[in-house]
């Protein structure tokens, strides 16, 4: 553990932290999940952007909502779940194709709130909303 806490300690004195922004989104971004190889965000335009965490790159912009995109959240199958403050929660699958293209599908939505949908969890079998 010593040793553990000492590297880590050698590499943030050893480093200057780098920033990258950005940049898309038309509003406020109002929620953001990733995993290695993309960032996803919402934001207060109604739209959701996929991004490469490689080259900082939008990949694509998923259209849907009627309202502020509020939360998301997706796994390595590429099944994202996003809320809104359009009371409905979207299923999509994003992905890349073949061509190496950034692709996504709209599956289908989910009514029933009588606000908007603040948060999501998301495993294989459930979608919880509130």
């Amino acid at each position: 553990m010593y040793r553990t806490r000492q590297e880590i300690e050698r590499r943030w004195a050893g480093m200057e932290p780098s920033r990258t922004s950005l940049c898309g989104h038309m509003d406020a971004v109002y929620c953001v999940e990733w995993d290695g190889t993309k960032i996803v965000t919402g934001s207060r335009d109604r739209t959701i952007k996929v991004w490469s965490v490689k080259t900082g790159k939008c990949l694509g912009t998923l259209y849907g909502h009627e309202g502020s995109v509020l939360c998301l959240k997706f796994d390595a199958t590429g099944f994202l779940a996003s809320g809104s403050s359009d009371q409905r929660v979207m299923i999509w699958n994003i992905g890349v194709n073949k061509s190496r293209q950034f692709e996504w599908q709209h599956v289908g939505q989910l009514w029933g709130h009588t606000g908007g949908v603040l948060d999501l969890k998301i495993d294989e079998k459930w979608i919880v909303s509130w």
